[in-house]
């Protein structure tokens, strides 16, 4: 997720108040969806055209990539995190 995700969602799985302690409790999920493509900025940043990329043969294989998703159809890499958490906070004085 080197430029931001496409979607994110969260999600409350469940959720507790404990009045007698004054506690919160909320278990969330989150789940973050990035498409691994490149776009037309990248082939100009870093394909052929440039070939003092920071990395010499790097440029082929950028232009390559480019090509199989824009000229030849293929889909750009999908990627799926998920991520658990749970979040407790007291508003009892102690």
């Amino acid at each position: 997720m080197i430029n931001g995700e496409q979607y994110v969602f969260v999600v409350a799985e469940s959720y507790e108040y404990a009045s007698c302690d004054a506690r919160y409790e909320i278990q969330l999920k989150f789940v973050l969806y990035d498409v691994f493509g490149l776009d037309d900025k990248d082939l100009d940043t870093f394909g052929a055209a440039n070939t003092s990329a920071w990395w010499p043969a790097a440029y082929q294989g950028i232009t390559a990539w480019w090509q199989l998703q824009h000229q030849f159809g293929y889909a750009p890499l999908l990627t799926k995190a998920v991520v658990h958490k749970k979040y407790v906070v007291s508003t009892k004085d102690d």
